[in-house]
């Protein structure tokens, strides 16, 4: 839904790009694709808010201004379940909610009913 209100508000030319961050200045990121595109606009969904890291691999959307945004990780693989979100950093901390309903933090898990259960170290 983020995204499609996301692409009404700036438009979009159809012209997609996957390319590879180079630098992160101030918000705005500039990427290798095809060529070097510079102050590209990170979006990210409603009470998220990411920047990608220099050497990540993302995809940008050309708007009907001639701007870029980026929509997203292109290098992104994961063995989520249906119904799973998981939020991490590139220092390897973690907060990934369990379709069951419970939540786990590096590891410590917490169940919907409040049980915790230690990481297995």
């Amino acid at each position: 839904m983020w995204m499609n209100e996301a692409l009404s508000k700036f438009g979009s030319n159809d012209e997609t790009h996957i390319g590879v961050v180079t630098d992160v200045v101030d918000g705005l990121i500039t990427i290798n694709s095809h060529t070097r595109i510079a102050n590209v606009q990170v979006l990210n969904g409603f009470g998220v808010s990411s920047m990608p890291y220099v050497g990540q691999e993302v995809l940008v959307m050309s708007t009907k201004t001639g701007e870029y945004i980026c929509v997203g990780d292109a290098s992104a693989k994961t063995t989520l379940q249906e119904n799973e979100t998981i939020l991490s950093s590139l220092g390897g901390g973690y907060v990934k909610l369990m379709a069951d309903g419970s939540v786990v933090i590096n590891g410590l898990t917490i169940t919907k009913t409040g049980q915790i259960i230690p990481a297995i170290t």
